[in-house]
């Protein structure tokens, strides 16, 4: 057949064979296709169970795996530990009280009095500047290498310290020896001295010592701290150091007044309120610029306005004058300025565990749960009531 030629031309001989073509397929092209079809099935199914196998084999594996290590396989990649930051609350918890003995008091005195003499520093703060002048008070590292060689021991004539830690073997040695030499000194011997408990107190001064010693220090080595910022520093140290006093004096002071009227039920209930209040229920204060004037009172927005109101009156039963009629000795008092526009900001850690009674409603009420479980109120205490007569 001539290639030009097209299907219509030979239509006579191969027509019907165009036609079987166009219609139907022949014979053996279909058989074809379906063993094609049958060969990619079983292909299928072939590898589902390949799969299926392999994946039994890994489970296999795994649990070989567990068996010899223990559960040390992970399959995935463990998840990263979140960082836990520790929420804080402006509550303060109350510290239990140590009643401390006459006794233990006098071994405290009589302890620093003598390392006052021997170390020629009665107070922590001088320390420095004393070991400035005498270095020598400081034991060297040589001396410390024969000390542990056995060829020297601490000794009270000259008397030689070890900074680095309080407890060290030649600090040990050494309160053992100031022990026996104080409860032996002649001036203390009727107070019947413990040596144990001396050679604790003078293993105590020496860490107080130490700590003195190292706020001295520059933060960092290398680092220099200007002569102003010692300054500044010092005074804002000595200005919350005198507040915290005058606080303390001042919850001293309450109650002493309501002890000294307790044969009232009143004026029992008063010392109960003041004792639960504790330093930090007091009133802080801020002295003005000229050290003769007032205090500036900041009133306590966490407190309970009656309480306040009781505290006012106890202050008002305070004597100034003996029983001659003579003003009391030491400074005289200052007036207390109570400034409006200071009176709610809050004055350091509010203390909590206090009586429900003792805390403002409305301050009470303006907290979250998670505060209010935090501040932990207590069952309210009874209190008096004032009622002024005319």
């Amino acid at each position: 057949m001539n290639n030009n030629q097209s299907e219509d031309e030979v239509d006579g001989e191969n027509g019907s064979v165009l036609c079987l073509r166009k219609n139907a397929a022949p014979d053996y092209e279909t058989g074809g296709r379906a063993d094609l079809l049958a060969t990619l099935l079983e292909q299928r199914e072939h590898d589902a169970a390949l799969i299926q196998e392999l994946g039994q084999d890994v489970a296999s594996l795994r649990q070989q795996i567990e068996d010899l290590e223990g559960d040390v396989f992970h399959p995935h990649t463990p998840a990263r530990r979140k960082k836990v930051v520790r929420a804080t609350y402006p509550f303060h918890t109350p510290q239990t009280r140590q009643n401390r003995s006459a006794r233990h008091n006098k071994t405290m005195e009589v302890t620093r009095t003598v390392m006052a003499e021997m170390l020629g520093c009665k107070t922590a703060k001088k320390f420095p500047l004393v070991l400035q002048r005498w270095p020598h008070l400081l034991v060297s590292e040589e001396q410390l290498e024969d000390y542990f060689n056995g060829e020297i021991h601490p000794t009270l004539n000259p008397i030689q310290i070890c900074l680095d830690s309080p407890s060290h073997p030649w600090n040990s040695e050494l309160a053992t020896i100031f022990s026996e030499h104080v409860v032996n000194l002649p001036e203390y011997s009727h107070f019947e001295l413990d040596a144990n408990e001396v050679a604790e107190h003078f293993i105590c001064r020496l860490d107080t010592l130490r700590k003195a010693h190292a706020s001295s220090l520059p933060a960092d080595e290398g680092e220099e701290i200007s002569a102003e910022q010692k300054r500044m520093a010092g005074l804002v140290k000595e200005q919350v150091k005198r507040r915290r006093t005058r606080q303390n004096n001042l919850f001293l002071a309450r109650r002493d007044i309501c002890e000294e009227k307790m044969d009232d039920r009143a004026w029992a209930l008063l010392f109960d309120m003041v004792d639960k209040l504790g330093v930090e229920g007091q009133s802080s204060d801020e002295s003005d610029d000229d050290e003769k004037g007032p205090y500036r009172v900041k009133t306590q927005a966490w407190r309970n306005p009656n309480v306040t109101s009781l505290l006012r009156h106890i202050d008002s039963h305070r004597p100034t004058r003996n029983h001659l009629g003579n003003r009391r000795p030491g400074a005289a008092s200052r007036e207390r300025k109570i400034v409006r526009d200071m009176s709610t900001r809050p004055i350091g850690k509010i203390p909590a565990k206090r009586p429900s009674n003792m805390y403002n409603d409305g301050w009470y009420e303006g907290l979250s749960n998670v505060l209010k479980a935090k501040l932990g109120p207590q069952p309210p205490l009874p209190l008096p009531q004032i009622r002024r007569i005319e």
